[in-house]
Parts: C-alpha cells; structure tokens; sequence
C-alpha cells in the first residue's frame, strides 16, 4: 500500500496530511520530468537519445533509464533502441512548501545527467553532501518508509525488539523507527559521515538509549545477538553487493525474524522519484520488481506480503 492508497486509507483520519501526500508526489513527478526534458532539450541530449542508441551512451544503463522515463511520460516514445519525442510535458507549477523546497536539489541532479551520460562518470559524493542528504530526506521518502513500518508490522513488534536499519544513510528510517516503534535500533552504515551526523543527530534528539550506530559494511555484517528485524528504506541500489548484504542480513536476522523493505522500483513513478538518487549517491538503477523478488530469493528469503504501486513496493520477507 505505497503513497497514493495509503493516503486514501488515511483520508478520514487526517485529512490535511492525505492531502499533502497526493499533491507533493503528483508535483514532484511533474516537476522532474518537465525539468529533465527542458534540459535534455537545451544541452542537445534530446536530439543525440533521437539519433543514437542508448547502449552507445558512455553509461548506457541511466540512458535507458532517461529514455524510459520519457517514454512511460508520454513525451516519446521507442524507436528501436532510440527515442522519437511525440510531445513536450508542460511546465509544472509548484504549489507547495515540500516540492518548492525540493526544486533545487532536482536541478542540479538534472543539470549533469547530459554530462553523466556523455562521460559515464558521476561527481564525487564529497561535493554534494547536502544534495544527497536532502534527497534522502524529502517528505515523499519519509512518508514511504513510515508505510513500510506501518504495513509490514515494524509497528507490532514488542518493547525492546531489535531492529536493525540497514544501511542507515542519514538517518531518516531510524527516527522513523524510534518514533513509529517501541524497538531498540541497531544503525549500520558503511559511511563515516553518515555515522558521525546520525550520532550528533541522536544526541541533540535524545534518542541515544534506544540506538547504537555501527559503522561497518552491511556485506560483512557480523552481530553477536540476532535481530527480531530489518528494515531496508530504498536501499537496494545503495549497496555495494546486493546479494551477499542481504546473505547477512538473514543471517543476522532471528528464525522467527523479518525482512522489511520499501524500494523504488524501476517503473512508474520509481524511474522518476529514483534519478535524483542515482545522481547523488546511489550505484545503480532501481530493480525491476521481478529482479527484486529474485534476489530475495536467491538470498534465502520467502515473500510474505509485498504491495505495490506506481514503481513503489513495500516487502515483507522471511526466513525460506
């Protein structure tokens, strides 16, 4: 039950949020493709994905991804591995707070994709530290991974369960946790900065007593008492090495534990909601729905309960 149904299940109990839910997601898809047209438009991109291959791009991957995106938009549409634009999407007007405070981090994520695609290169992390902790902080983000603590029964688990939040990033699912739970949260990150902010962050919050940050990489995760569960918020592409992170994850994960996920997917909104993403941090695209049900269960894990709309799934999974 991504976004738009859980904003419906919600309507009569708070009216005003559900609201905001539908208007910030519809905008924040407007906005993007409307953005990353003109730009394509203006750089030249546009007539280059019209006249050459995607698998010719120097990374061939996020040039599908581009197409995609115009194309599942309405704005081209497939010509073998080209695209032929039909028409352009019109100027979205930004009507509020969420998505206006959005707008600048979704330009400069768009203003180097022309150069992404051209050398296949993205820019260092280092240099936009605040655009990635702003994407993974944006109110569409936050609301998808309280559904997934809602939907999956993160919210059932007794006082004192362990949770694990795996990777932590920068901390947003774990403030979701401590507030939406009555867990204790074990915080893994493989990056320092991440670590460091989350701590100061927990701090000045006083949430300390229930959550211990651990800097370490999820693939080599090594715990000395099992989880009750995990939560994984958009994750998948953020990690090194899927497969073997989620190895661990079970096998750090109690026999009577869970594996919950909330993930872009590679359709729907999820092309969209996931560029920004990919620009400012992320390793790779979103996965197919199918992929991600094949790598959970090639990694030892059964599909409970999985919802899914518009290209965002909410997974629950357990031991196989």
């Amino acid at each position: 039950m991504p976004l738009f149904s859980y904003a419906v299940k919600t309507f009569l109990k708070n009216p005003s949020r559900a609201l905001r839910v539908f208007r910030v997601t519809r905008e924040l898809q407007k906005y993007t493709v409307w953005k990353l047209y003109e730009t394509l438009e203006v750089t030249g991109t546009l007539a280059r994905l019209q006249e050459q291959p995607w698998w010719e791009f120097a990374d061939k991957d996020f040039a599908k991804w581009v197409c995609e995106i115009l194309v599942s938009n309405g704005c081209a549409e497939w010509n073998g591995d080209m695209v032929e634009v039909l028409s352009p999407p019109k100027p979205c007007s930004v009507t509020t707070p969420d998505v206006a405070d959005m707008m600048p981090v979704i330009n400069r994520a768009i203003a180097l994709v022309p150069e992404i695609l051209e050398k296949g290169e993205k820019p260092p992390l280092s240099k936009y530290r605040a655009e990635y902790a702003k994407t993974l902080g944006n109110l569409a983000h936050r609301l998808a991974i309280e559904v997934c603590i809602e939907e999956t029964g993160l919210t059932e688990l007794p006082q004192g369960a362990k949770v694990l939040n795996v990777p932590a990033e920068v901390g947003v699912a774990t403030f979701a946790l401590l507030e939406l739970t009555r867990a204790h949260v074990l915080a893994v990150d493989p990056m320092l900065e991440n670590v460091e902010a989350l701590k100061k962050a927990l701090k000045l919050t006083g949430g300390e007593e229930r959550v211990i940050v651990l800097h370490a990489p999820p693939e080599k995760l090594t715990l000395p008492e099992k989880g009750d569960a995990v939560l994984m918020a958009d994750a998948i592409p953020y990690l090194l090495n899927p497969r073997l992170t989620l190895m661990r994850v079970r096998e750090n994960l109690s026999k009577e534990g869970f594996l919950a996920i909330y993930q872009c997917l590679y359709s729907g909104t999820g092309l969209t909601a996931f560029l920004p993403h990919y620009v400012f941090g992320a390793y790779k695209p979103p996965p197919k729905g199918d992929e991600l049900r094949e790598l959970l269960r090639q990694t030892g894990f059964r599909i409970v309960k999985w919802l899914e709309e518009q290209g965002i799934a909410v997974v629950r999974a357990e031991h196989a």
